[in-house]
């Protein structure tokens, strides 16, 4: 956090985006994700109805048509998962009341913290209090509202400060 103190909040970290690339962070990257989102779905659905893909069958089972905001989420999520590689390295759920963020962080370089209450279904929280974007096993930015902004995040983090 010293070497970058200007930019851990999300206002911030947009306006530096926007002021390096000329767009709106999460306009384009959000209309960008809507436009991949039916596909990649449709991709996860033949994934598991081949028996290649077993894992995604709880990130598909949990989707609720009508919310957007579920559908993009399950999408970035089960990219890992429909590519069969591990993203332990990059995205860690953490529950509540579970371990300690230190012990959850170590080895963590860049990637997001998702805090959940609850179960996991396989690699789908259903309920997110808390995302947070992790650089050098330190929070730099954190309650973001939802995984879709904590992904814009973490890509404007990743651009920003040339991670």
């Amino acid at each position: 956090m010293d070497r970058w103190p200007a930019l851990f909040s999300e206002r911030q970290l947009s306006a530096e985006f926007s002021r390096i690339a000329t767009k709106d962070l999460l306009e384009s990257f959000l209309d960008g994700l809507d436009a991949l989102v039916p596909s990649l779905l449709e991709l996860y659905k033949a994934g598991v109805s081949s028996s290649r893909r077993l894992r995604l069958r709880g990130v598909l089972q949990c989707l609720q048509k009508e919310d957007t905001n579920q559908n993009r989420t399950a999408a970035l999520l089960g990219l890992p998962c429909y590519l069969s590689e591990d993203s332990t390295d990059i995205i860690r759920m953490c529950d509540a009341h579970g371990e300690n963020l230190d012990v959850i962080m170590k080895g963590m370089q860049v990637g997001l913290l998702i805090g959940h209450e609850g179960t996991l279904q396989d690699a789908f929280p259903l309920e997110v209090f808390n995302v947070a974007v992790v650089a050098e096993e330190k929070i730099i930015l954190h309650k973001l509202g939802d995984i879709p902004t904590g992904f814009a995040m973490l890509m404007a983090a990743i651009y920003c400060l040339n991670l």
